[in-house]
């Protein structure tokens, strides 16, 4: 899912405008990684379907940089893919190694195919609000995070079903 950009800082009325796209400059990446990192939220306007339909496009996306460790199965996170590029898809399987990294298997509600394994490193924050509209959402409530996980519980069953009769459908 990539984005059109509106910068706010925490205290400060002014929006820094911006567009992301798959062939977005690094710098701007950089930019957004420095607005996380220094405690602001960064507000983004939705542009991609990978996310449909639980996002359409034209949404504001409220993004806040969380501890890792308190991501959950879900969340709605940005992250830097393996080629440097931000995306946007949710959490569907979190998972610990022996060396005690922390992996995150991601992908987009409209996706069959999970993306690639995601590093706590990776990720640049967390959806917290999303505006569409006179419609707001509060995705840190105990109801969408319900949702949320559903939601994700959903997307891992369609993933495995489709696979499952892709198998069955090339026996015959």
């Amino acid at each position: 899912m990539f984005w059109k950009n509106l910068h706010q800082h925490k205290n400060s009325d002014t929006d820094l405008k911006l567009s992301l796209t798959k062939k977005t400059d690094p710098a701007v990446l950089h930019l957004f990684e420095d607005i996380l990192n220094s405690d602001s939220n960064l507000r983004v306007k939705v542009t991609g379907r990978s996310m449909s339909p639980f996002l359409h496009g034209e949404e504001i996306l409220t993004i806040k940089k969380v501890p890792y460790t308190s991501l959950r199965r879900g969340d709605l996170i940005l992250f830097k893919n393996h080629l440097g590029y931000p995306v946007l898809h949710r959490i569907i399987k979190k998972k610990q190694d022996q060396d005690d990294v922390v992996t995150f298997q991601t992908k987009g509600d409209a996706m069959i195919v999970f993306d690639e394994p995601v590093r706590n490193n990776k990720i640049l924050g967390k959806v917290c609000k999303i505006e569409d509209g006179s419609k707001y959402i509060n995705m840190e409530t105990k109801m969408w995070s319900r949702i949320n996980y559903m939601a994700a519980v959903i997307s891992l069953l369609e993933s495995r079903l489709y696979f499952a009769l892709k198998a069955f459908k090339n026996l015959f």
